[in-house]
């Protein structure tokens, strides 16, 4: 097993959810019943909070004392990007709270859905082509710095 493998998984789950939820964006069904949608948007959202805890406690800090200055530039670079995804993540979810919020204006929950959706799916795509691999580079040639926890069982 890699050791990103626990992450690459956890963005399977994530994008099974987005295609259940992209079942649900039909804007006249929203409209009379949006309990199936609401549900699906709150298993994905604590997926995704799961997710981005882990890459942020475990992840992240070993990226960033990564004794290669490329590697750590492309850790920040990721780490600072996802701020602001994680971010609009927060507030739609807040927006789109209740089952009564998508059901008054499904057209406007469709159309920030499919954007949100969009968004996740670009930042897996990049982190599994960009990121995992600097990881699992960083982590074949050696075990990372003195305090830093590597995700590993035994840590």
């Amino acid at each position: 097993m890699t050791r990103t493998a626990r992450y690459v998984e956890q963005h399977a789950q994530i994008t099974r959810l987005a295609q259940e939820l992209r079942r649900h964006l039909v804007q006249q069904a929203l409209a009379v019943d949006a309990a199936a949608a609401r549900q699906v948007l709150s298993l994905l959202s604590g997926k995704l909070s799961v997710h981005l805890a882990a890459e942020d406690r475990l992840l992240y800090p070993e990226v960033l004392h990564s004794p290669d200055p490329a590697t750590r530039a492309v850790g920040q670079r990721f780490l600072e990007a996802m701020g602001p995804i994680s971010q609009a993540f927060r507030g739609y979810s807040i927006r789109w709270g209740t089952q009564d919020a998508i059901q008054s204006n499904p057209d406007a929950f469709v159309s920030e859905t499919k954007a949100m959706l969009s968004d996740i799916e670009g930042r897996i795509r990049r982190e599994e082509g960009e990121l995992y691999p600097l990881v699992e580079q960083l982590r074949s040639e050696g075990a990372a710095p003195a305090g830093v926890r590597t995700g590993r069982a035994a840590d």
